[in-house]
């Protein structure tokens, strides 16, 4: 049969379990200052994720506009060559008829 425990024997106990604990809640006190910490790290984590989609759509918004803008000018410019073509010839064309007597 087991003997009883002296006053001494549970005086040894009582500080061996009451350091238990303390070591414990200081695990238990890292571990939910870790858990913050990367609560606040995933919601920075998330703002940036939505910066960078923002960022991209208005990239892509940009690149759009310039495309348009690029093929604006190079119409334009098709337009005015075509002219000045156009007036090229006709005073080709009617300078060869003038001298032709036509």
């Amino acid at each position: 049969m087991d003997s009883a425990l002296t006053r001494g024997e549970h005086e040894e106990y009582k500080e061996n379990m009451t350091a238990e604990h303390k070591r414990i809640h200081k695990r238990i006190d890292l571990l939910e200052s870790k858990v913050e910490k990367l609560d606040t790290l995933l919601v920075s984590v998330d703002r940036l994720t939505q910066s960078v989609k923002t960022i991209c759509e208005e990239l892509k918004e940009q690149s759009d506009r310039l495309a348009r803008i690029e093929a604006r000018d190079g119409e334009m410019w098709r337009t005015a060559t075509t002219h000045v073509v156009t007036v090229l010839l006709g005073l080709a064309l009617g300078y060869f008829f003038k001298r032709g007597g036509f």
